[in-house]
């Protein structure tokens, strides 16, 4: 899939490369040309008539022409045909070709006629021809084009060597442009399969106990307080499964909703102290503190029940991981145009490795992975919340206590941005 992503990628860029460089390069040819030829057909032009009037015969610029004045290496490679009413013609002017030859002139004048236009080129003779009128007859003058078509030829392969070397530059760079533009579909690819994967081994190991207990429960080998026991365990994996479908649920629907969020002012100081509130029983009954130092009056943009879901996963998390009768601690206040809002809480270290993971789908420490209840999606809920809300979460581990730190951004009024940290495995 990504290969052929890429192979159309190319194909685009490298199609619009070719007709951006065919265009360019073709447009420098062509006027250069076209600028070269007209500037020839001027001067050829002036010297059929160089004081702008017809010539006569005997003027002083029908001597200059004829080679008669020190002028004349100024028009050559350049010469003149003049033909006359009674049928005769003469030619005079600078040039390689013999002007005595009349089977030439008439030659060149015929090819000239035949062409029925003002002004062109004769490829056989690498002329460029334009005619003119004089009180004698027409007028044809002819300019050497062998410099003028070695010029065109060395600028047609100059441009083709650059547009050479421009197409493979610009195919290596469109080709690191591509993979850096691939990298983020592949990621999620990969993630996608991963999740996959986690979800389908999470959720193997409940079906295969419900379905085990099931087929025991039809024994009648078994008496009745087997299979009430038989009936817990079903019970209990299917609230295990339950829990988990759940929790991907959640992230499904909060990958499909990122960024369509309407967010709105909330004060999270108070959000944080019903979370407090609400969890202290729990502490209570497992025989760990709860204290929490909450400033007033912060608050930020986002919205209130994705943040509520936030304080309560990092609460719940220092709930399952803490020691025992150990202390969690919970703290909220402004950091300038920022806020840190800290759980913190007594446990096993946690690794530097383990810090980076740990907010990874279906990722648990091992020691803990199949002990304390957890599906491994809390943390990955978490931080989908904060990256909606445009704020950070990290975890650290430092003299045994564990803490992960979230960054967001307060509202206009409390200009401020805020840090949640917790323990969790």
């Amino acid at each position: 899939m990504l290969r052929s992503l890429k192979i159309k990628f190319m194909t685009t860029i490298m199609l619009i490369v070719t007709v951006m460089l065919v265009g360019i390069l073709g447009m420098v040819v062509y006027f250069t040309k076209t600028n070269t030829r007209r500037e020839s057909i001027k001067t050829m032009q002036s010297m059929m008539y160089p004081t702008g009037m017809p010539m006569r015969p005997g003027s002083h610029q029908f001597a200059m022409m004829n080679g008669n004045t020190s002028s004349d290496s100024t028009w050559k490679p350049m010469f003149t045909i003049q033909t006359c009413s009674d049928g005769s013609m003469f030619a005079f002017g600078g040039t390689d070709y013999d002007l005595e030859d009349e089977d030439l002139l008439n030659e060149l004048v015929e090819a000239a006629q035949s062409d029925g236009e003002t002004d062109g080129e004769l490829s056989k003779y690498h002329l460029r021809w334009v005619k003119g009128t004089t009180v004698l007859g027409d007028a044809y003058a002819f300019a050497d084009i062998t410099d003028e078509e070695k010029m065109i030829g060395g600028l047609i392969r100059d441009c083709i060597l650059i547009g050479a070397a421009a197409y493979i530059l610009l195919f290596f760079l469109s080709l690191l442009l591509v993979n850096r533009i691939v990298r983020p579909t592949a990621e999620a690819i990969k993630r996608q399969r991963e999740f996959i994967a986690d979800a389908s081994h999470e959720l193997k190991t409940p079906l295969t106990v419900i379905m085990t207990n099931a087929e025991m429960m039809t024994e009648s080998s078994f008496d009745e307080s087997c299979r009430q026991k038989f009936s817990d365990n079903i019970l209990k994996m299917s609230g295990k499964m339950r829990g988990l479908i759940e929790g991907m649920l959640e992230l499904a629907r909060m990958d499909a909703s990122a960024g369509a969020a309407e967010f709105s002012r909330t004060d999270l100081s108070e959000l944080a102290r019903d979370s407090v509130m609400m969890f202290e029983p729990l502490y209570y009954e497992s025989g760990k503190a709860l204290t929490s130092h909450i400033a007033d009056g912060v608050t930020v943009s986002g919205q209130g029940d994705k943040l509520s879901r936030l304080i309560e996963i990092l609460l719940d998390n220092a709930l399952k991981y803490s020691d025992e009768r150990s202390e969690v601690s919970v703290a909220l206040s402004p950091q300038g145009n920022n806020c840190l809002l800290s759980v913190t809480s007594k446990g096993e270290p946690i690794s530097k490795s383990d810090c980076k993971n740990i907010f990874k789908r279906f990722y648990r420490i091992d020691k803990a992975r199949n002990d304390r209840g957890g599906y491994g999606l809390g943390l990955s809920i978490a931080q989908s919340i904060v990256s909606e809300h445009r704020g950070t979460i990290r975890a650290e581990s430092r003299e045994g206590c564990n803490t992960f730190s979230v960054l967001l951004s307060r509202s206009k009024k409390s200009a401020a941005a805020c840090g949640v940290s917790g323990c969790s495995v």
